[in-house]
């Protein structure tokens, strides 16, 4: 085991997957999250809090418009030209010096899971996890919230979640299941803590952490859903260990509708596109 040191924690996964209550937890293991008047606020989405910077997704967002897209609508990751956003570098740094306190921090922003080309050689250090959670429960989560249809939050999960397992690769990862989370908070937690600590992430003792998964508890419906999604999770369900050298992995397949319908919401058209393709 690597001793402890002042690694930060970058938390990922595609919205509505947990990331929040994930941040949470490690707040309350010690490792502190953005300046307080600088906190995303409790909504009716998140009733327990974000747990994310405002600055710093808004930040985001302004990344991904510059890449013609949004979080709506990312790229696809081999298309993403990282060199371009090269120029928002300092302002990257600066803000991260401002919003954040001297690491070890924690920073959670389901963004970040298709920019990371742009923010791991700016957090060299830093120790990644991934939350991911069944792909339906997930998009139906997003439709209720920001009325997506469901196709849409498929197409997003496919999305991001490929993104992150491109974007890893060499990086120190952790890898937890929401389901996990929500069905033994405790054990879970106890064990997301001994990983973070195995890859040099001083945490503190806090035997209640878990409590605070339970007060975000929720039904967790599995579905198979389509059978590239199916694949996506089967691999996720590899990742099980603390990865000091995150592994490369092959390259999944995205189902053939969802490059197709993302485009078309960059280019604001996605009821024609689904229209096209027959699906809701």
């Amino acid at each position: 085991m690597e001793s402890p040191s002042s690694r930060p924690v970058i938390v990922l996964g595609m919205h509505r997957s947990g990331t929040s209550a994930t941040a949470r937890v490690l707040n309350l293991l010690g490792l502190p999250t953005a300046t307080e008047d600088d906190l995303l606020p409790p909504n009716e989405g998140n009733p327990e809090g974000y747990w994310e910077s405002r600055t710093l997704t808004d930040f985001d967002d302004r990344l991904l418009a510059h890449l013609g897209s949004s979080w709506l609508a990312p790229p696809p990751p081999e298309q993403v030209d990282f060199a371009g956003l090269a120029g928002h570098r300092d302002e990257a740094c600066h803000l991260l010096d401002k919003f954040l306190p001297p690491p070890p921090w924690v920073w959670k922003d389901p963004r970040l899971s298709v920019l990371l080309g742009f923010w791991r050689p700016i957090v060299p250090d830093a120790v990644y996890v991934l939350v991911h959670r069944d792909a339906i429960a997930a998009a139906k989560s997003l439709a209720r919230r920001d009325g997506l249809s469901v196709v849409h939050g498929l197409a997003l999960w496919q999305r991001y979640v490929r993104s992150c397992l491109r974007g890893l690769e060499g990086a120190r990862v952790t890898v937890v299941g929401f389901e996990e989370l929500m069905n033994d908070p405790r054990g879970s937690v106890s064990r997301l803590a001994a990983s973070l600590r195995q890859l040099g992430v001083r945490l503190a003792d806090n035997d209640e952490a878990w409590k605070s998964i339970c007060a975000a508890r929720t039904d967790v419906p599995m579905d198979e859903g389509p059978s590239e999604v199916r694949a996506f999770r089967k691999r996720l369900a590899e990742f099980d260990d603390a990865h000091v050298a995150f592994p490369p992995s092959p390259d999944l397949v995205e189902s053939p509708w969802v490059e197709p319908l993302l485009r078309a919401h960059r280019q604001g058209s996605v009821q024609a596109v689904t229209s096209v393709l027959g699906i809701r």
